[in-house]
């Protein structure tokens, strides 16, 4: 890149992009990846990724964690190398109430083994993926058919029974739903599915008070904001306030994945605990604080809030717009719409909210905030622009357009990776390859350590008639394939 280059004359558009985490083992409770690799504002794919002090900076797709590392054992059976759990492959087509789950669990004898069991909550949300959805889950390693009658009602479940009762006094136990992605509590005689898993518990915290205003989870790695500022927020403004916050004497404090939350529910407390000694934030108050919410908010007093995730969330395929960030519930999961106050999914759940008016679904849009740093690494941030600007831009045949790519290397300064440059017309697709210049076909242009770099121009000519991508993209996996990327793209259509 110490030189300008030109173009060829026609380009095209390709369109392969994924995403690349980092594992991060060592600790006793690996928080895995959600998986989510593309960056949104309140409604639409941003690009390129917000930069620092940029609205919706700092959102889950920014960081990396563990990478879904999944084992296909060939005996029906999948372990996960970063939990260490062995998982049923195939859970068959029929639904069981929840106490019918936990018979055939116990029951199952599997690739050789007798020691089955239904997953607790937070080994079931381990392996959800929110790479796509519908269903979460990754379906090369995993049989998950979605409900034939209503693929809405594809939920597992899980051997968490709910402290308190829902829809209307049932006795209730969470589960995990792959069509939609969400954490509830439903009635134990609903029917669902049941995943068996086989292994060491998973998902145990080991919280140290560490005396600044922060707890830091040893089994996780992660340390959290102990205490909200009782301040709720919609969703842009708490991915701000996180990325603003000085505390403990440190400022990369970020907005926690929807998983990240997920781990530090207490799903022992309820503040529609049956049992008095349950009652509180499903949280644990001996190392963190919750504020409560006013009076009168739900049937239950005191009762406490949802707290958001970097994670966002699109309503079904018929309605793919990302309106919604995910939340956990760490009061009581009421109905919806919030009309009647009751309790109908259980402190501990993990659904969506609108993260701003307007939004086709509204729960409560403002809701609390409590911060996470560690754990994660923070991804490139690439920028391609045409005539210095983000794109769409509509020129003539006879105007020059200059293009220009810079780089934040972000957490990942001198780690390797592929590099690429790409373009195609109707001739063919087209690759920029170091010391080589343009070549047919998608190959890339070389194979370097990242760095940063201010912009520079790659070229700047006069460009045929036609509709063009260009595309930027380093790849950390490194084997000549562009299948784990960032990435930017710029659309130039020529009149």
């Amino acid at each position: 890149m110490s030189s300008k280059r030109k173009f060829p004359a026609a380009v095209a558009l390709l369109a392969v992009l994924c995403c690349w985490s980092i594992s991060a083992h060592g600790n006793d409770y690996t928080v895995v990846d959600t998986g989510q690799n593309k960056c949104y504002d309140n409604a639409d794919v941003l690009t390129p990724f917000p930069r620092v002090v940029k609205p919706f900076h700092g959102q889950d797709a920014q960081y990396h964690g563990a990478r879904f590392a999944f084992q296909d054992n060939g005996d029906g059976t999948v372990t996960d190398l970063n939990t260490g759990l062995m998982w049923q492959q195939d859970p068959g087509p029929r639904k069981h109430p929840w106490g019918g789950a936990l018979n055939q669990a116990n029951n199952l004898s599997l690739a050789g083994y007798t020691d089955w069991r239904l997953p607790t909550i937070k080994e079931l949300y381990s392996i959800i993926d929110y790479s796509q959805g519908w269903p979460y889950i990754d379906t090369a390693y995993f049989v998950c058919e979605l409900d034939p009658m209503d693929p809405k009602n594809t939920q597992y479940w899980s051997s968490t029974k709910y402290v308190g009762l829902t829809h209307g006094g049932q006795e209730t136990a969470f589960g995990t739903n792959f069509a939609t992605g969400h954490i509830k509590g439903y009635g134990t005689m609903m029917p669902a599915y049941a995943r068996c898993v086989r292994g060491s518990s998973y998902g145990t915290n080991s919280l140290v008070d560490n005396g600044d205003g922060t707890v830091t989870d040893t089994a996780t790695g992660l340390t959290w904001q102990q205490a909200d500022d009782g301040a709720t927020r919609n969703w842009e403004d708490a991915l701000a306030y996180a990325e603003n916050l000085m505390l403990g004497g440190y400022d990369d404090w970020r907005l926690p994945t929807n998983k990240e939350l997920q781990s530090i529910v207490d799903y022992t407390k309820s503040p529609n605990a049956v049992d008095p000694a349950d009652l509180g934030p499903a949280i644990d108050t001996s190392f963190f604080s919750c504020t409560p919410l006013p009076p009168g908010t739900t049937m239950y007093d005191p009762d406490y809030g949802y707290y958001w995730t970097g994670t966002s969330a699109y309503h079904s395929t018929f309605d793919p717009e990302y309106y919604y960030g995910w939340y956990v519930a760490f009061g009581c999961a009421v109905d919806d719409m919030g009309t009647s106050g009751e309790d109908t999914h259980g402190a501990g759940a993990v659904r969506f909210d609108a993260k701003t008016e307007g939004a086709p679904l509204v729960e409560r849009i403002y809701n609390f905030v409590r911060c996470v740093r560690g754990g994660q690494i923070e991804s490139p941030a690439l920028d391609m622009k045409a005539n210095g600007s983000d794109g769409p831009i509509t020129v003539s045949p006879t105007d020059k357009v200059s293009f220009t790519i810079s780089l934040d290397q972000g957490d990942l300064s001198g780690q390797s990776a592929d590099w690429w440059i790409l373009a195609s017309t109707p001739a063919g697709r087209h690759s920029y390859v170091n010391a080589t210049g343009w070549v047919y076909g998608v190959r890339r242009a070389y194979t370097a350590p990242i760095f940063s770099f201010p912009e520079y121009e790659l070229s700047n000519a006069v460009v045929p008639a036609g509709d063009y991508l260009f595309c930027f993209a380093l790849d950390a996996n490194m084997d000549d394939a562009l299948d784990a990327t960032w990435y930017d793209t710029v659309e130039v259509h020529v009149r």
